[in-house]
């Protein structure tokens, strides 16, 4: 996953790093395990992702305030305060705050939010039968390469990344159906830009990169047809959904 536009943090460094934790604590290295430092400093991971957003906004010129998608700098701003409020006690940091202010604010920006947000939807496209179909909890998958056939699939993952390059796949003439879904991660797809492809996206909270547009925030959805997918037999279907992390579609080629 990325924060701050670094790849930080995987699903094996995340178990190490807790396993490293719980390891420090029953040697009485560190006073918390990290459990407990999770419940104690969870307000952190509301300034990090508000802080991760805002960095984004400020790094494009094009997202400036009140103008469409671009309000996503209030939601992120809403989301760093919030989070800074309610972690400054936790680490020591005393200071009186007047609720009575900051409720109505945040209810403004997040009023402001949806109603300047764009509002993308798009219909869901089920296949009759996929031939492939696989759930998994905890890991990462990668798929690449030359040689190898692309059929029918559907993909469901709990924690993890998932990277698809079918720029070399051998593509049956066909219409092929691609679901892939997953709970918390990133999801990037790598695409002959050759290809007629129908590519529908859905993030809970995140952000979608579809062909060089970017959307990001809460209840995010993008679509795309290429001109000539009804007329071809040849093409590929593809459906992402996900709850928490970053969708990432490319043409390569």
């Amino acid at each position: 996953m990325k924060i701050f536009g670094f790849n930080i943090i995987s699903v094996p460094v995340l178990l190490i790093l807790i396993g490293i934790g719980y390891l420090l604590a029953n040697l009485n290295i560190i006073p918390l395990t990290p459990w407990q430092a999770f419940i104690r400093y969870w307000p952190a991971i509301l300034v990090i992702y508000g802080l991760n957003g805002l960095i984004k906004c400020f790094s494009n010129i094009k997202h400036w305030p009140f103008s469409s998608k671009k309000v996503n700098l209030w939601y992120y701003l809403a989301f760093s305060i919030i989070g800074i409020v309610l972690l400054a006690p936790r680490i020591g940091l005393e200071f009186s705050i007047n609720w009575n202010m900051i409720w109505p604010v945040l209810l403004i920006f997040l009023g402001l939010y949806l109603l300047l947000k764009d509002n993308k939807k798009f219909k869901k496209i089920v296949a009759s039968k996929p031939v492939t179909k696989s759930v998994t909890f905890v890991g990462e998958y990668y798929r690449a390469g030359e040689a190898w056939s692309l059929d029918d699939m559907r993909q469901h993952f709990g924690i993890g990344d998932i990277t698809l390059d079918i720029t070399k796949a051998i593509i049956p003439d066909k219409e092929v159906f691609v679901q892939i879904s997953g709970i918390l991660g990133d999801a990037t797809v790598y695409v002959p830009s050759d290809l007629p492809v129908k590519v529908n996206t859905n993030i809970k909270l995140g952000s979608i990169t579809l062909f060089g547009q970017s959307d990001s925030g809460s209840n995010c959805s993008m679509y795309y047809e290429s001109p000539d997918y009804e007329r071809a037999s040849r093409k590929l279907n593809l459906v992402l959904e996900w709850t928490v992390g970053e969708i990432n579609v490319r043409k390569v080629g």
